[in-house]
């Protein structure tokens, strides 16, 4: 199907302002009946974000899409009776934090990326795709431009492939658009785009099983398609047996920003994320991958069908900042399909990579790894560099590289050979070994020669460095040569907008009198608000009706009001850890909180920093009293630390849903602790937990907010 125009109800995005656009769902697409997902910008600016169900039939999984610049926070809820249980922000490295009840989970974005949500075990998955902001969108009808737009309805175009047939084509599919069908890029298609915002859903190619399980794939470049770029979409539901993602015998491919939803689980096989089938020259970064096969694979072999011999080699290629979530195979796979001969694969760099997932039964009789190679064929396989990638809480292994004896049809058996394989910085951040990585030469040849030269630095599991031990030799290879250098596995990135932790920290008591003081945080009910050393401004505040739609609506306007705004890129960051304190109550239920939170705020070096007369100004710590909140002990209070004097410090409360309930902007304060009352409109609000944000200025100059949580229960 060759589209050049389409003439369809279209729908615009809805661009709130410079830093976040929402696109409307089609009428009849899937929506998850799951998850509600609402964000709030910097500058008050609030959406709903259309959360879409991604039909999977082995998984509840749900996603959501929007564009953001700046932050952004983020407030996922749940539907239907689901609740939040065995709660997981992914990935770990992004520096994320979330404060949570039983049915919400509230975090913050400082800049656009792939997130993933689990709870409940692994059958209800969300995943979050924020984006940058589009700047680059092809103009309709212009020359070589293939321009499906954004509709009020589902668009089914899958009876045939949308086929790119000529070189120098962009293909487009816009924000709010929702496609059944597939793609297919004809052999010789050079300098092609594959781009927008929008979603393509293989759903219905399974049905048609239109030719072999290869035509079945959501997107297939069918050969010498060099200067190919695959950006922003997601894709959904490939059917079981067909790779995701096929890029055969090309040069010169980027992978940027793409996102596939595939098919989980064991009852399913074959369903890769991104297969680079004899590629020379690409890159694959910022993306992610949920799939039951291989997240990630490289192989090299001829695109005929059961042909596998002498096929070009997959060289130079760097896969790195990528999210992968296999659940039934392995997260970057060097193999199985190896038939390039002396014709070396190589050149390959995996780099930074987030991998979520690793397979492993209870029984260890299926083992999958985050990283792996199986050569079993007749390549050789070398020059490769694992540096600094991640792995979740794995069931399986951290790593297996392998010569396979399998007879394909070329009758090849393992005569490739594996060698000049250097692993630096695996860093197992969670959970505990299950089972140690491999290092084989088996079914076949026991020639030692066949796997060497395999080098291991500063491989750590749960923080302790990997020893010997954590390597199974299987079969006649040499032994890797290991250096435990210990490296911190800290996370370095700090998020200059990020939610506190959930990691408990000791906090105030409610009772503790005193005045305020730089070391210890005042208790404004030891005191009456008019002789308390730390009195909030009695300055008037709104008290708007708080609405019952799903729309969370922007603070009341306030002209002495300072709006929280993200900082200027960090030049430096503290050492300073955000943490929340909060203990389950027993008799309200999972996810209340009857502690009182504790939030410590990153200090972040700014460019154009906020000096003020008595040093930098920053945000130390924000206290909640008490909590829960009893009018009979006052109105409620929110002591703040400040490093540095301000010229104003705003307090703005937030319902769950993100309705603003009020401001209360106390003015100038000084160095040390200040205590600032909640809104007046506080009063005639339900129990219930509520959302803060404290935000400082001096001299115009903002500095990074901090972002709480208070608990009314009268």
């Amino acid at each position: 199907m060759r589209i050049q125009a389409l003439a369809l109800a279209l729908v615009a995005p809805l661009a709130l302002n410079a830093a976040l656009t929402v696109y409307p769902a089609p009428a009849n697409a899937p929506l998850s009946t799951s998850y509600a997902v609402s964000l709030v910008d910097a500058s008050g600016n609030t959406a709903s974000v259309p959360v879409y169900d991604a039909e999977l039939p082995a998984s509840n999984a749900a996603f959501a899409c929007f564009d953001m610049a700046g932050c952004v926070s983020v407030t996922v809820t749940c539907l239907n009776g689901l609740t939040l249980s065995n709660f997981r922000l992914m990935p770990a490295s992004a520096g994320l934090a979330a404060l949570t009840s039983s049915t919400t989970a509230a975090f913050s974005l400082d800049a656009p990326r792939n997130v993933v949500l689990e709870s409940n075990g692994s059958s209800y998955p969300l995943f979050i795709f924020a984006n940058p902001l589009e700047t680059d969108i092809p103009s309709p009808g212009a020359p070589g431009v293939i321009f499906i737009p954004a509709s009020s309805a589902v668009q089914d175009m899958h009876a045939a492939p949308i086929a790119i047939t000529a070189s120098n084509t962009t293909l487009y599919i816009a924000g709010g658009a929702f496609v059944y069908g597939q793609i297919q890029v004809a052999p010789g298609a050079q300098n092609v785009t594959i781009c927008g915002r929008g979603i393509l859903s293989a759903k219905l190619q399974g049905v048609n099983h239109v030719g072999t399980w290869l035509q079945d794939s959501p997107l297939w470049a069918e050969g010498n398609n060099s200067n190919l770029i695959l950006r922003d979409l997601v894709l959904l539901n490939t059917p079981s047996g067909a790779w995701s993602t096929v890029v055969w015998n090309s040069s010169n491919v980027l992978v940027d920003n793409w996102r596939v939803l595939a098919q989980p689980g064991a009852s399913l096989y074959g369903v890769d994320g991104l297969d680079l089938v004899s590629v020379q020259g690409g890159e694959v970064r910022n993306s992610l991958f949920y799939t039951n096969d291989d997240a990630i694979a490289i192989k090299a072999e001829l695109c005929q069908p059961d042909t596998y011999c002498l096929a070009p080699p997959s060289t130079n290629l760097s896969i790195h900042s990528n999210v992968l979530f296999p659940t039934w195979s392995n997260g970057v796979e060097i193999g199985h399909e190896l038939f390039s001969g002396t014709d070396a694969v190589q050149g390959i760099t995996v780099q930074d990579n987030d991998i979520v997932n690793v397979y492993g039964s209870a029984d260890k009789s299926v083992m999958f790894a985050a990283l792996s190679i199986h050569d079993n064929g007749n390549s050789t396989v070398q020059g490769i560099r694992y540096l600094n990638n991640r792995v979740e809480a794995p069931q399986g292994r951290l790593f297996e590289f392998a010569e396979i004896a399998e007879a394909w049809n070329c009758g090849v058996w393992n005569t490739g050979l594996v060698q000049g394989i250097s692993v630096i910085g695996l860093n197992q951040v969670s959970g505990v070994e299950r089972s140690p990585s491999n290092i084989l030469n088996n079914e076949g040849s026991q020639d030692p020669n066949q796997i060497q030269g395999i080098s291991l630095t500063n491989m750590v599991i749960a923080g302790v460095p990997a020893t010997s031990a954590d390597v199974y030799l299987g079969g006649n290879v040499s032994a890797p040569s290991m250096q435990a250098v210990y490296f911190s596995p800290t996370v370095t990135h700090q998020d200059p907008c990020a939610w506190p932790s959930s990691t408990p920290t000791p906090t105030a008591s409610p009772a503790t009198s005193g005045t305020a003081t730089a070391s210890t945080p005042p208790s404004p009910f030891a005191t009456s608000p008019s002789t308390s050393t730390a009195t909030a401004s009695s300055s008037a505040t709104a008290s708007p009706t708080v609405s019952s739609s799903p729309t969370p609506t922007a603070c009341p306007t306030s002209t002495s009001t300072t709006t929280a705004s993200p900082s200027p890129t960090p030049s430096a960051t503290s050492t300073a850890t955000p943490s929340f304190s909060a203990t389950p109550s027993a008799t309200q239920g999972a996810g209340s909180f009857t502690a009182t939170p504790s939030f410590t705020a990153t200090e972040s070096l700014v460019e154009t920093p906020a000096i003020s007369p008595r040093g930098r100004l920053a945000i130390l710590h924000c206290i909640a009293w008490p909590c829960p909140w009893n009018p009979a002990k006052g109105p409620g209070w929110v002591s703040v630390e400040l490093k540095g004097s301000a010229s104003d410090l705003v307090l703005k409360v937030y319902t769950e849903a993100l309705v603003c309930v009020g401001i209360r902007d106390a003015g100038p304060k000084p160095v040390g602790w200040s205590a600032l009352a909640l809104p007046e409109a506080m009063a005639g609000m339900p129990n219930g937990a509520y959302f803060f944000i404290v935000s400082a200025e001096h001299n115009g100059q903002q500095v990074p907010p901090v972002y709480g949580r208070l608990l009314v229960l009268r």
